[in-house]
């Protein structure tokens, strides 16, 4: 990936304490910085860049979730941890569930609530999540799952 030649240290400081930080922001900065003028293309691609010097990208964090799984289930006892992935080592869907939660699951009222919400980042999916309810009547998380759909199999 070629960085962008107006990527200013000040612009990569401000997009890392502002994730807010937009690209019509960082044209009015590096005009009256430079005084010069970027395209709003330009000044995506800027921002994107530094996001990914700051967060580093999705392929980057995909590829660690499998260790990151096996972490998981390492340090929590009883843990769940279910990553599917295609016949090419792509990323399918995932299941999780701590071991804390599911032992607590126990001690909640008799009811389970699911529920599902669109995710609208780069790779889109679907983040289903199931709660129970506790003694104090608040939301018990008990477990969670990434998936690329909402069908019978996932």
């Amino acid at each position: 990936m070629q960085r962008p030649r107006l990527l200013l240290p000040s612009m990569w400081l401000k997009n890392k304490q502002q994730p807010e930080y937009r690209p019509i922001d960082i044209i009015k900065d590096i005009q009256r910085e430079q005084g010069v003028e970027i395209t709003y293309n330009k000044a995506f691609r800027a921002k994107e860049t530094a996001t990914a010097m700051i967060s580093g990208t999705h392929e980057e964090g995909y590829k660690l979730l499998p260790n990151y799984c096996e972490s998981i289930k390492a340090s929590n006892p009883g843990t769940t941890v279910i990553l599917n992935t295609t016949e090419d080592n792509k990323f399918k869907r995932i299941f999780m569930c701590y071991g804390a939660s599911a032992a607590g699951f126990e001690h909640c009222r008799p009811l389970l609530g699911l529920d599902g919400t669109h995710l609208k980042a780069k790779y889109q999916g679907i983040l289903l999540a199931a709660t129970g309810v506790d003694a104090n009547g608040s939301l018990f998380p008990l477990a969670y799952a990434v998936v690329d759909a909402e069908n019978d199999d996932n």
